[in-house]
């Protein structure tokens, strides 16, 4: 009669392409080079019109498609906002381990890291990686998906959130040209939530092991047969 608790709804990529998972930063927004910034794949002037054409053919099927396109509109209309310098586009590297590293410096560069849905799942690495390397991620989703998401993870973010560019242009602009302490405070809860939840996604691990160890114990008690499970006992 016992339900074993979820591990907290995040979704950590990995991938050494994507972040470098022993990477943090502090530094103060005040000294980063740039205003905002956006890693990943963008359609450029050159493809666009190709990009469109495939996507018109394959619009259901080709879902990248459809979001490179949106992500160069999203960043057209970032750059004309004159909220300068920026970084948008992906870091050259020959490596896993280089695009992390660079991947990284850009973040630790950034006072808002742009992040708008993924390719399948509302959050991305961004969000996660802005915030452990001190940044401020401006997420763009709508209110409803915010709340079927991100309002019942086990802390809610502290993120800023805009239901289009133009809301989240309007947000960095607000906060940029508002009191400089209002911006520190909202790093310094970025930062805060960042590491309160790797302590409450620790303590979710320990009590999911915790569980499956004293269900294994109670079926081998109970002499329930445990050759057919589909999961294995925990290492005591």
């Amino acid at each position: 009669d016992t339900d074993l608790r979820p591990i907290s709804r995040v979704s950590f990529f990995a991938r050494a392409d994507c972040w470098d998972e022993k990477a943090k930063s502090d530094k103060p927004l005040s000294e980063r080079k740039y205003v905002w910034s956006f890693i990943g794949t963008i359609a450029t002037d050159e493809n666009i019109n190709r990009i469109r054409l495939i996507n018109l053919v394959a619009r259901f099927v080709m879902g990248a498609y459809r979001k490179q396109i949106q992500r160069y509109e999203m960043v057209r209309e970032l750059s004309k906002s004159g909220l300068d310098p920026h970084f948008a586009g992906s870091t050259l590297a020959t490596s896993p381990e280089e695009r992390a590293e660079k991947n990284f410096e850009v973040f630790r560069e950034s006072k808002f890291v742009v992040c708008p849905r993924g390719n399948s799942n509302i959050d991305t690495s961004r969000t996660y990686t802005a915030s452990k390397t001190g940044g401020i991620p401006v997420v763009i989703v709508p209110r409803e998906d915010w709340d079927e998401f991100y309002a019942h993870m086990d802390i809610e973010p502290p993120w800023p959130r805009a239901d289009d560019t133009a809301g989240a242009v309007r947000i960095m602009r607000n906060l940029t040209e508002g009191p400089a302490e209002r911006l520190n405070q909202m790093q310094r809860d970025v930062l805060h939530w960042w590491d309160a939840l790797n302590v409450e996604i620790r303590k979710n691990i320990d009590e999911s092991v915790n569980y499956c160890r004293d269900f294994w114990q109670r079926a081998k008690e109970l002499g329930v047969p445990t050759q057919d499970m589909l999961c294995r006992p925990p290492p005591s």
